[in-house]
């Protein structure tokens, strides 16, 4: 009778701690779970694109959370907006050139002295036959970029001054890439940058940083480009004014 008595009173305890392991396992999964890009995760971003929501015919293109891309095209070089070989998501921006001439999407928010940014590229060449910017920064002119250089580093540039990766691309790399950079115009020659580059959304340490950028001139324009890397990819381009760490899936 005492072992019934026992078992009687155990099991509401039982009951509890199933439900509280219950509870604790949702609320690992909701902590675990990928949010979605395209929704709440925006919030806070000056630029928050990836490339999902426009069809093709498009000058300037209106892509997702209402931002206007302007295209550039160069000689016969070409811009693809619903790339279908998608490097997240259902579509990406493809950006062909024609190894001699500068094709690109570029978009404008407000001025900032301070940039956080994010992106994810591909390209069918990691030692182009030129420096190749892949992103340029504008404000009052050139502020700055990310660039290939023909021996596989990626450099950011403020102003004239620049950092490069310890990360070196394969000749014929063509993986994708996960860049972060920071960016802050300066007063003379102390603008600072900064840049990673991984092959995974998980944000590890600044590979590279400076504090000699030349830039005075807040940026106000962000661009995608291709020219001696004849096809480049781009997707989820992030630009904040706080840091950018792991991003989601």
């Amino acid at each position: 009778m005492k072992k019934l008595i026992i078992l009687i009173l155990l099991i509401p305890s039982l009951c509890f701690a199933g439900a509280l392991q219950e509870k604790q396992r949702s609320v690992i999964q909701k902590k675990n779970a990928v949010t979605s890009c395209a929704d709440t995760s925006c919030t806070g971003f000056l630029i928050c694109q990836n490339f999902e929501t426009t069809a093709e015919a498009c000058d300037p293109c209106t892509e997702d959370n209402s931002e206007s891309w302007d295209k550039t095209i160069g000689g016969t070089g070409t811009i693809t907006v619903d790339y279908e070989t998608a490097l997240r998501g259902s579509q990406s921006c493809q950006i062909a050139s024609d190894g001699s001439n500068a094709t690109a999407i570029y978009v404008t928010f407000a001025d900032q002295s301070t940039v956080y940014g994010f992106l994810r590229v591909k390209v069918n060449d990691g030692r182009p036959s030129g420096t190749n910017p892949i992103v340029s920064f504008i404000g009052t002119g050139s502020v700055g970029n990310i660039s290939i250089m023909t021996d596989g580093h990626i450099r950011i540039y403020n102003g004239t001054a620049n950092v490069q990766s310890s990360t070196i691309l394969d000749d014929g790399a063509s993986g994708t890439l996960y860049v972060w950079f920071y960016w802050t115009k300066g007063t003379g020659s102390n603008g600072t940058m900064g840049i990673e580059v991984a092959t995974t959304r998980a944000f590890s340490a600044w590979e590279a940083e400076g504090t000699t950028g030349t830039a005075t001139s807040d940026m106000t324009q962000i661009i995608a480009t291709s020219r001696y890397v004849t096809d480049a990819v781009f997707d989820q381009i992030l630009i904040k004014t706080t840091a950018i760490g792991t991003v989601c899936e």
